[in-house]
């Protein structure tokens, strides 16, 4: 059978193991985007680190979970997005979650960016949203 988005697929796994409470998953198979994602989280703190092991077929990696992780996914299908209406798509697309965790940090006095985070896919590479929109600023 034939994967349609292994990085959705990825993604998934990870989410089960985190709510299984397990401390490493399993992740098959490999490719390129799922390893530039996962060093994006990563660096984020999300997860831990993460092991590549070449079986001379699609490869497999090894994830080390740190619990931190709420849920991770792919949007999907893949938007093409311009620079000028990336706002819009976030607050279309994220509005009801954004909200609600807006409303239980303001009480608390916290930003919700720092619950949640997103990665835009491009051409070149992958990046928080952040990076994204000073890299094509400047």
């Amino acid at each position: 059978m034939v994967r349609m988005n292994v990085l959705a697929d990825a993604l998934k796994s990870i989410n089960n193991a985190e709510k299984r409470g397990k401390r490493q998953v399993l992740i098959r198979p490999c490719s390129k985007v799922i390893v530039r994602f996962l060093t994006v989280m990563m660096k984020h703190g999300y997860i831990g680190e993460f092991e590549i092991i070449d079986d001379h077929r699609a490869g497999k990696i090894v994830v080390n979970l740190t619990g931190r992780l709420n849920k991770c996914g792919v949007i999907s299908p893949r938007f093409d997005v311009q620079l000028k209406d990336l706002e819009k798509w976030q607050n279309n697309l994220l509005a009801s979650w954004t909200m609600k965790k807006q409303d239980e940090n303001t009480q608390e006095g916290k930003s919700w960016d720092s619950f949640s985070r997103d990665v835009i896919h491009t051409f070149t590479n992958k990046m928080p949203h952040g990076k994204k929109k000073k890299r094509w600023q400047n």
